[in-house]
């Protein structure tokens, strides 16, 4: 029975999207599962799917080892199976499909995933809203959406979703509201976006990082998100197969468990994590191998349940915990059936690649490898490379490497024997020692790598060197993958750095407060195109002034977004060749304050002055618009005002004025003038005339006291006296 299931699509009001149930048809094979000396069983390889070796009933000796050996490429190693139909895994876009009849993906640990869009409003409509199946529920949740692979936060635009987890207990959402449907058991997400904007398009491509399934805790207790290797294929065995949990051998689940979890020395992560999404049609079988393939290992049945057994130093103890590898069996030429013990030297790659997902580098497909050169350089490149999409950190991608290299590097023998039935209880993986004289080995390390019986019962094994040190955990160095990723041209572009802002003179003779702006462009995206620039006197309203592409802008604002005095706030924003903006920094990328003159030719005008020196005390002209008067001559020597609030009155007066007659200075007012002589070429008239206490009034004059003439003078005398 195929396990996905499929929704229906919508457009416009169309269906409601129910989730229909596919049954495919699987052909039943008939294979031999080995059950720890009971009886033969024949089982259907789409349902049972558990077996360790294979073999034709009634075959001979010859056909039964072939088939042994076919069993170990496939079973021992297996690959990855076609994923060419897969939205997530066919290419290094993770894509959308809009289809009816399509599987829906089954998530589980962290992956980045698409999704079948299964409904769109109608083409009219002033928005575009959309939902995206995502995959089965319940799940954790979804940690960032993204949008033509542009992060949601990096959205320039007025969109809004909602989030849907896969509960039977959700509602629909209410962008919907004719033939609604709740999508119950389905994670989705539904979208509002702004029609026909740049980064949306008019068919988003929407991806997540989904934090998949909840699963049963092999401990007991309420389902929960897992990347236990164990607790996902326990999940599998119950709710994919269908299996009973009284079919599971639980304590080999939980040794696994452990197994999983154990972080190695030198390492931050678990040995083994399960990130993979099964997105597209495959047998039970293949999916099974996938989550086999992820812990080195594979499920059998034993005492009639099904265990888990596993290539490492370690094995199950029988009540959920790990303890040391120990032989179970020794061989000898005394339990060795005579004439059907073979054995051979494989040839090692001298390369092996492990192909996988980066988390790190926004999910692509990289790989990394380990190389023997010296090897490389007598023989020529022997290539071993394996694909684990469900590798999504470098660092257990990298340990996998290194431990497929040292286990092809240091399995230096093989060889397939039959066994006597004292050897019937083995199992896969158990260790066992060889002693032969014709290869000349004395109590020789093997792996069981499969096992399989003939009509009488008697077992034959196929055999892998052992060596314990193949499983130290070690890690080959960090390296960068061979793949490529292409930038997104409607990905917001990179941010300017380095923003500065200071006060420029455009000229010599005249400056009026210009400001320049420097940066450096982010040379490294392709996309970028120019940065906007934007100005404020009190950082909160910013006003755009202008853009460049350069690194160096200036700019006059004054009397238009500040005055002299005043604090100048930028703020750019970089734009890319398709027009796609950053949003404006939250603070100011930079800031200045404004000189408090400006100048013109020779003279320099403040808010409150106008002089020919930007202080206003070194001026030797000044217009003074706080005190009201023109200044002529420096503040450093004697100088003079005109002053139009002298005392309530206008006035001129000089800087040394004293008052009185043994005073100093000018003082000119509407009703006196005060000055230290008096020189008249004509006349002096006034009504009122006083010299000390003598005064001439009514047109009498007496001055005194008098003096006289040197001598006799006519009128028109111009003789001085």
């Amino acid at each position: 029975m195929n396990w996905l299931n499929i929704l229906k699509n919508e457009r416009g009001g169309g269906s409601t999207g129910s989730m229909l149930p596919v049954i495919g048809a699987v052909v039943g094979i008939g294979l031999a599962a080995w059950t720890g000396g009971a009886s033969l069983a024949l089982m259907p390889l789409g349902v049972a799917g558990t077996v360790a070796a294979a073999a034709v009933v009634g075959a001979g000796a010859g056909l039964l080892l072939d088939i042994g050996m076919t069993m170990l490429g496939e079973l021992f190693m297996p690959d990855m199976p076609d994923m060419s139909n897969s939205p997530t895994y066919s290419s290094n876009q993770i894509g959308n499909t809009i289809t009816e009849g399509i599987f829906e993906a089954r998530c589980y640990g962290q992956c980045k995933i698409g999704g079948n869009k299964v409904r769109f409003n109608a083409a009219d409509d002033t928005d575009l809203r959309v939902i995206v199946a995502h995959c089965i529920g319940p799940v954790e949740g979804i940690s960032e959406w993204y949008v033509n692979d542009i992060a949601w936060g990096d959205l320039t635009g007025a969109h809004t979703k909602a989030e849907y987890k896969g509960t039977w207990a959700q509602t629909a959402d209410a962008r919907f509201s004719v033939l609604a449907s709740a999508y119950r058991g389905t994670a989705y997400t539904a979208f509002t976006f702004v029609k026909n904007d740049k980064q949306i398009g008019y068919d988003p491509n929407v991806t997540c990082i989904m934090e998949g399934l909840l699963c049963a805790p092999l401990a007991g207790g309420a389902d929960a998100y897992t990347r236990n290797n164990s607790v996902i294929l326990y999940d599998f065995y119950l709710n994919v197969e269908g299996r009973a949990a009284g079919d599971l051998d639980l304590n080999s689940f939980k040794s696994l468990e452990a197994l999983c979890n154990e972080v190695p020395s030198g390492s931050s992560l678990p040995r083994y994590r399960f990130d993979f999404n099964f997105d597209t049609n495959m047998t039970i079988n293949d999916a099974k191998k996938i989550i086999w393939q992820s812990f080195n290992g594979q499920v059998i049945m034993s005492q009639g349940k099904y265990k888990c057994v596993w290539d490492s130093s370690q094995m199950a103890d029988g009540s959920g915990g790990l303890t040391a590898k120990t032989v179970s069996h020794a061989f000898t030429e005394d339990n060795i059936v005579k004439d059907l013990f073979t054995w051979s030297q494989p040839e090692p790659p001298n390369v092996v690649r492990v192909h996988y997902i980066d988390s790190a580098n926004s999910y692509q497909k990289t790989s990394v490898e380990i190389r023997d050169e010296n090897d490389i350089e007598i023989n020529g490149e022997i290539l071993f490379e394996e694909t684990c999409y469900y590798i999504t950190d470098a660092e257990i991608a990298r340990r996998r490497a290194q431990y497929k290299f040292n286990k092809a590097k240091y399995d230096d023998y093989h060889c397939i024997l039959k066994g006597f039935s004292d050897s019937g209880d083995l199992e896969i993986y158990d260790l066992v020692t060889v002693t032969h004289q014709l290869p000349g080995w004395t109590t020789k390390q093997f792996l069981v790598t499969s096992k399989s019986e003939d009509q009488y019962g008697q077992p034959t094994f196929n055999l892998s060197a052992y060596y314990s040190g193949v499983y130290d955990d070690v890690q080959v160095g960090n390296q960068v993958g061979y793949e490529s990723a292409l930038p997104n041209p409607y990905k917001v572009p990179a941010a300017s750095t380095d923003v500065s802002a200071a006060m420029t003179a455009v000229g010599t003779a005249y400056d009026f407060d210009a400001v320049r702006v420097s940066f450096t462009p982010p040379a490294t995206d392709p996309f970028y195109s120019y940065s906007e620039i934007y100005a404020s006197n009190d950082d909160s309203t910013y006003y755009y002034i202008g853009r460049d592409g350069t690194g160096e802008f200036t700019f006059n604002a004054l009397g238009v977004i500040y005055e002299p005095g005043d604090t100048c706030y930028i703020k750019i924003r970089s734009v890319s060749t398709m027009a796609i903006p950053e949003d404006l920094p939250g603070v100011a990328s930079a800031s200045v304050v404004i000189t408090s003159t400006m100048r013109l030719g020779g003279f320099y005008a403040g808010t409150t002055f106008f002089g020919d020196n930007e202080t206003p005390a070194d001026a030797k002209i000044l217009l003074d618009k706080t005190n009201t008067l023109i200044r002529v001559g420096p503040t450093s020597a004697e100088h003079i005002f005109i002053d139009g609030d002298y005392g309530g009155v206008p006035a001129v007066v000089t800087s040394n004025y004293v008052s009185g007659s043994f005073g100093t200075g000018l003082l000119l007012k509407s009703d006196l003038l005060e000055v230290g002589n008096i020189a008249a070429r004509g006349i002096i008239r006034t009504a009122v005339f006083q010299k000390d206490v003598v005064s001439a009034v009514g047109g009498n004059l007496a001055i005194l006291p008098a003096d006289l003439l040197e001598e006799n003078m006519i009128a028109d005398d111009n003789t001085t006296f």
